[in-house]
């Protein structure tokens, strides 16, 4: 039982270590924008639908936030079909969300 429990708090350990992969990082910047988004309308998705459909990101290390310029596509309730770019500064523990444009 003592040899589980360790192997089971060096296995938490090595994990929690691990450097995120592209493939992370780009999911997880998708996740945090449509929750960005959707938050803006108080999570309606019957009134306004988005999806990103590109995301181009540069990691700065300095500054320690993503770069992040998104291609959203949004529908509309009323018909309107629409697709645009945004560009937003996100930083690396994926909590704040600035937007530029």
């Amino acid at each position: 039982m003592k040899a589980f429990c360790v192997f089971f708090i060096g296995f938490i350990i090595a994990a929690c270590n691990t450097n995120p992969t592209p493939e992370n990082i780009d999911a997880r910047l998708r996740s945090v924008m449509l929750e960005y988004l959707y938050k803006s309308v108080n999570y309606d998705s019957a009134n306004v639908k988005y999806g990103i459909e590109k995301l181009f990101y540069f990691d700065d290390k300095i500054r320690k936030h993503y770069i992040c310029d998104f291609q959203v596509h949004m529908i509309t309730k009323k018909g309107l079909d629409t697709t645009g770019n945004m560009r937003a500064y996100i930083s690396e523990d994926f909590t704040k969300i600035d937007r530029t444009n």
